[in-house]
Parts: C-alpha cells; sequence; structure tokens
C-alpha cells in the first residue's frame, strides 16, 4: 500500500513540475519569436504546440525500474523457452531416428513375409499329403 501512494506522489510531483515548467506567458513568448524573427503565425503554432504538450498524461510513461522489470522479466522467459525447446529436441525424433526406425520396418516386413510364405508353402503341403491320402 505504501509503494502505491509512493507512485502516485511521484506521479503528482511530475504533473506539478510539468506544470510549473510549461506554466507561462504565451503573449510574452509570442512577442519574442517575433522580434527573433519568426512571422507572427509561426510563433503562434510553436506556442500552440507548447500549451498542448503540457496536457501529456506522463503517468503513461514507464520508469527505469519498470523498463528493467520487463527486460528480467522477458530474460526468464527466454531461459524458459529455450529449456522447454531443449527438452523437446531430447524427445523428438531425428531424421536419422527415422531412417533407422524405416529400416528396421524393412527389415522385419521382409522377416515376416519369410514366415507367411514358408508357413503357406508347410499348409499347402500338408494339405496336398491330407488330400492324396484320402483319395
Amino acid at each position: 500500500m505504501a509503494k502505491r501512494k509512493s507512485k502516485e506522489t511521484t506521479n503528482e510531483t511530475v504533473k506539478n513540475t510539468m506544470y510549473a515548467a510549461t506554466n507561462f506567458d504565451t503573449h510574452q513568448v509570442i512577442k519574442s519569436f517575433v522580434i527573433a524573427g519568426l512571422k507572427e503565425p509561426q510563433a503562434e503554432a510553436i506556442v500552440n504546440a507548447i500549451v498542448q504538450s503540457k496536457d501529456y498524461d506522463l503517468s503513461k510513461l514507464a520508469t527505469k525500474e519498470q523498463l528493467e522489470l520487463v527486460k528480467q522479466q522477458i530474460a526468464n522467459l527466454e531461459n524458459k523457452m529455450d529449456a522447454r525447446i531443449t527438452n523437446l529436441e531430447r524427445v523428438m525424433a531425428t531424421k536419422e531416428d527415422l531412417a533407422k526406425l524405416e529400416s528396421l520396418i524393412s527389415k522385419q516386413e521382409a522377416n515376416i513375409l519369410k514366415w507367411v510364405i514358408g508357413t503357406m508353402i508347410a499348409l499347402s503341403s500338408v494339405i496336398f499329403a491330407i488330400v492324396k491320402f484320402i483319395h
């Protein structure tokens, strides 16, 4: 709670300082610009810009401490993302892993096909023998 009051007090101080810095005699400033060689419309435009700038809400600006906090948060997020990526890289298969798996599947496929064909030949022989024995 004390931190919030401190921030509000700081904002008020900044606003009061800004008001004091921009609270000036616009007519006198315009006259000074004209004497310095500016045309009156140019001098008025400059003074109007200065007057409008005093209404800018400085509370929308970030402090150095807030920027440092955001930098730290970003650094923490980067570290977390790096750790997650590293974990994913450990778990995920590489192209080399997939090639090995494909080779293994091909070998097993050939092995299964060999056994199926052998079994079919053996069963055919048994059936042939039974048919010949019956007739």
